[in-house]
């Protein structure tokens, strides 16, 4: 019998399959010629030469049955971490790399969080934004004077944005130092973090009832 190579070559699962069938095919063969010589009563050396070849043949099936599926399984392996190797080769790339490699930028920006965005834009103003001291503007409103009713003017008209501001940036000139901080953050006052309108309205409010109008 030609015993079917199984070096080298039996790494290739086409190479394997092409084996195993040949085998199973001289295999038939010689089970054929041992049915055939008892049924002819053929010389008996003949038969158990026959035999031992045919036994031969059983364990070389197994073998190539056995390295048939171990290729197999093998191939399935690999098939199953290409991706990660993928991914991990993708990683070590920089990100002008992979953005060439994918045609994709997949290393967006960092997202950056509310305050970072307003201490940013703090910085680009040049100054950082106040809160408003309300119970101090409503006393300062209320002691009236000149002071008193430019910052309720400006109050009025940094809430409502649509209501003009009445008086002339000059006037600043007049006020006092406690006013002129009033007044800046009276400016800042849907700048700073967590500002609430509702609270803002409420302030209106009160600020309309010490200078006597209905808004």
């Amino acid at each position: 019998m030609n015993t079917p190579n199984t070096g080298n070559r039996a790494q290739n699962p086409a190479t394997v399959e092409t084996a195993l069938l040949a085998a199973v095919s001289q295999y038939s063969q010689l089970q054929e010629h041992f049915i055939l010589g008892r049924l002819y009563r053929c010389d008996n050396l003949t038969i158990v030469d026959c035999s031992i070849v045919i036994e031969e043949a059983e364990k070389l099936i197994a073998t190539l049955q056995t390295l048939k599926q171990a290729l197999k399984d093998r191939a399935a392996t690999e098939q199953a971490t290409q991706p990660d190797q993928a991914a991990d080769e993708l990683d070590a790339l920089e990100p002008e790399q992979r953005q060439t490699t994918t045609g994709f930028n997949i290393n967006p920006p960092r997202r950056h969080s509310l305050a970072e965005i307003m201490q940013e834009q703090a910085q680009q103003r040049g100054l950082e934004p106040m809160p408003l001291e309300s119970e101090l503007l409503l006393k300062r409103i209320k002691d009236g004077g000149y002071s008193g009713q430019y910052l309720a003017d400006a109050f009025l008209s940094a809430y409502r944005t649509n209501q003009p501001f009445p008086h002339g940036l000059g006037g600043l000139i007049k006020l006092d130092a406690e006013a002129f901080r009033l007044f800046h953050e009276i400016l800042h006052i849907r700048f700073i973090r967590g500002w609430n309108d509702d609270d803002l309205y409420q302030l209106e409010q009160r600020v309309i009832a010490l200078v006597g109008g209905a808004q």
